[in-house]
Order: structure tokens, then sequence, then C-alpha cells
């Protein structure tokens, strides 16, 4: 399950799919009438997230992926590289009780950069595919296991603690307004 848009910036995955032999609805599923204005509703992003083993992304670079903070919300495992926000979001992979997704290596060699057209020419970093199946393996083997169930709850308590709206962003928004407010104020 893909929880985007088929037909995407750059990409066409129907006609990805098709190249690749894949048959949309059987081997590989997006959401209905998808829209960046639309996207699904809570409830059924909720059932997507409750139904999956894992979140996995490729992502290649970009900023907070609200995929992660859905999935950590849900208490569904990810596997994501480790690049940009990934690696502070996940936390602390040395230590099982900081750490709060799964990275795998990402852009480790030359090999794994690429530079897309139309990106002002940064330098991206690929997936490093074997380890991220590594990855992928060790949580299918132990998904009900102690580590997986710890990582879950890591991903939940940080997201549910760290993350209100009431409690944490909002009072950020407001001391951001009322700084650009003064400043205006001294300009005057």
């Amino acid at each position: 399950y893909l929880n985007m848009r088929a037909a995407d910036v750059g990409w066409d995955l129907i006609s990805i799919c098709n190249s690749l032999g894949l048959v949309v609805g059987e081997d590989i599923m997006f959401p209905p009438d998808f829209s960046v204005q639309k996207g699904l509703s809570v409830e059924d992003l909720n059932k997507a997230f409750n139904c999956a083993d894992v979140l996995v992304s490729t992502a290649t670079g970009g900023g907070w992926e609200l995929s992660l903070t859905q999935a950590f919300a849900t208490r569904t495992l990810t596997v994501m590289p480790a690049n940009t926000s990934h690696v502070e979001l996940c936390g602390n992979q040395a230590d099982i009780n900081e750490t709060r997704g799964i990275l795998y290596k990402s852009g480790s060699n030359l090999a794994q950069l690429t530079v897309f057209n139309s990106d002002n020419e940064v330098v991206r970093p690929l997936p490093d595919l074997d380890d991220m199946v590594s990855k992928l393996k060790w949580v299918a083997d132990n998904r009900d296991g102690e580590a997986c169930n710890k990582i879950r709850d890591n991903a939940y308590n940080w997201t549910k603690n760290s993350l209100s709206w009431e409690k944490h962003i909002a009072p950020k928004f407001h001391n951001a307004f009322t700084m650009a407010k003064n400043l205006k104020m001294q300009r005057l």
C-alpha cells in the first residue's frame, strides 16, 4: 500500500507498476481519489496504519515526513533511510531506550548518490537496499519480540508526550509570532 498519488511530481507509478509486471489492486494499492487537498480521512488513515506491520520509506531527503509521525502515533514500526530528519526522529540507534524507528544506510558510498533533474543540483542519498532488506528481515523475525515492542512504545510515547498541539506546538508558534510582532514594533 502506497499512501500517495499514483501520478506524482516526475513519476507515474501506474506506468512503472505496469513495466514491472505489478497489478494495481492486487500487488500494489493506492488510496482512491487521493489528492494533497483531500488525502484520507483520519478514520481511514488509522485503518491503513493499523493494518501495516511496518512503514518503509526510501526518501532521498526533505523535511519532516508526516507518515513517520503517523506511524509512531499508531505504534507502527518504521524502517527509514539514515538521512535528513529521520536520523533525529528515529532516535539513538545504539540505545534501545531511545530508539523510535529503525534506520538503514543511505548514501553511504558514491554508488548511492544521485542528482535529480530540476532539484537545484542537490546531491541526494539513495537507499542501501541490502541494508534495508536486512533491517526488514530483522523486523519480520522480531516483530512480536521485546525489542520491537520497546521501539513501538518509545515512538508512541515520544509522539504523545512531545508533539501535543496545545502543550508543545502552539506555544512555539505563539512565541514566534510574538517575537515577530515585537521586532516590527521596534522598527516603527
